[in-house]
């Protein structure tokens, strides 16, 4: 896969318009040696059975290298973002840790990086990393956290419905892709299938739609607009598909769960009769447990008005607790853990893509989303310099048109939480 450096000017045209006028649960548990040992805590994710072998095999590999160091891996659920957060306010966090989309803005805005979270960017691993993932992870200069996984986020067809419908491939423009729904929903089908959650399948679209301009060069930065207006715009064209029904608020209000994206996609669309559904690549592995018996294209999003994008985000990103007693140790290990073999490794277990320089993927699932990365065609919704956490505040954008809430105040609340979570300038 190669990312060219005209994919870093285009995320970066795009952010330039966006800067200011516990319980636990243990996952992997490995413990041996006598004597004199350094013993390292990981904080993760809760994961499934086999990404936990996976960890375990880089866990045991690394301690048969070093008998001196043991290490215990603890995986937590839908409450891992409060409880590091705790453990980091008092001065017990773990040697290292995963750290999630959700509180990298939150994190910078306290000043955390560089202080309680080791700053990376002088460390020579992260020279592994291609351009896209670079920029992504990189604030004032600053590295808090190198991630595991290149995650992509496109759309599910079902081509089965779409060919009964007449429609004999997936949409590639925002118009075409609403005529095809209308089609659809014409037809007897459903149109869409969504999920609320951690991720807001909608959120994707919002932030996409509003990206796309900047990508697609019809504006620029030059014209000088607040985040509020970049974001308005895909805000309420999203907004115009639940009131048109095209998007079934409904169905999506049932969804709240972290992880609702596992029923809507292995059930309600890999069940078919549905047309399309948002899938982060974090979420294939529900989709195809499903067992889907039609025939699917996974493509970009259809957000753009020239053709699809794709959606990027550096994922599983893992930090290295820059007070903890151990903290070279720690250091020793992320460089051992962000080798290419477990790199590739793990991202194939997580359905994603590896974010080194360099790396292929042969999966032809993801042959459309490589193709987009080719092509520059691709935004960013958890990039850690965006300078407000722009997926809480799209989550409750999405949350607020479940609801019904009016198009004005869902704008207003918008911008107030834009003004609200700014770092400080």
């Amino acid at each position: 896969m190669k990312l060219r450096r005209r994919a870093v000017c285009a995320l970066m045209a795009v952010l330039l318009a966006l800067l200011p006028a516990g319980c636990r649960e243990k996952g992997v548990q490995v413990v041996d040696g006598a004597g004199e040992t350094v013993n390292l805590r990981f904080l993760g994710f809760k994961v499934g059975a086999d990404k936990v072998e996976e960890i375990d095999g880089i866990l045991n590999r690394y301690m048969e290298q070093n008998e001196d160091v043991v290490i215990v891996y603890e995986g937590l659920g839908d409450d891992f973002v409060d409880i590091l957060t705790n453990r980091l306010e008092n001065g017990y966090a773990d040697d290292l840790f995963m750290i999630s989309d959700q509180a990298l803005t939150t994190y910078e805005t306290r000043g955390w990086y560089g202080t309680l979270i080791a700053d990376l960017s002088g460390e020579d691993f992260v020279q592994r990393y291609s351009p896209i993932i670079q920029q992504l992870i990189t604030v004032d200069g600053k590295i808090s956290a190198v991630p595991m996984c290149l995650s992509v986020v496109g759309m599910l067809g079902n081509m089965d419905v779409l060919r009964a419908c007449g429609i004999g491939e997936m949409p590639r423009t925002f118009d075409e892709w609403v005529r095809d729904m209308e089609i659809v929903r014409d037809h007897g089908y459903t149109p869409m299938v969504n999920y609320q959650g951690n991720a807001a399948s909608i959120s994707f679209l919002m932030s996409g739609r509003s990206a796309a301009p900047f990508i697609e060069g019809a504006r620029t930065v030059s014209e000088g607009l607040t985040a509020e207006e970049v974001y308005a715009g895909g805000i309420r064209d999203v907004y115009a598909l639940v009131e048109n029904g095209l998007i079934d608020r409904e169905q999506m209000s049932g969804e709240t769960d972290a992880r609702s994206y596992r029923k809507v996609l292995g059930e309600q669309f890999a069940g078919g009769g549905v047309a399309f559904a948002v899938a982060p690549s974090w979420s294939l592995s529900a989709f195809l447990a499903g067992e889907p018996g039609f025939q699917y294209r996974y493509a970009g999003l259809p957000v753009g008005d020239e053709g699809p994008l794709t959606c990027v985000r550096a994922s599983v990103l893992v930090g290295v607790n820059n007070e903890g007693p151990h903290r070279e140790e720690a250091l020793r290990f992320l460089d051992f853990l962000m080798q290419p073999e477990h790199i590739e490794s793990y991202a194939a277990e997580q359905n994603s893509l590896s974010p080194l320089q360099g790396a292929q993927s042969g999966d032809p699932l993801f042959a459309e989303q490589l193709a987009l990365i080719g092509e520059d065609r691709i935004y960013s919704d958890t990039d850690s310099r965006i300078p407000f956490n722009l997926l809480k505040l799209l989550n409750g954008a999405a949350a607020q048109m479940v609801r019904g809430d009016p198009l004005d105040r869902i704008l207003e609340d918008f911008s107030a939480g834009v003004q609200a979570g700014r770092r400080p300038e």
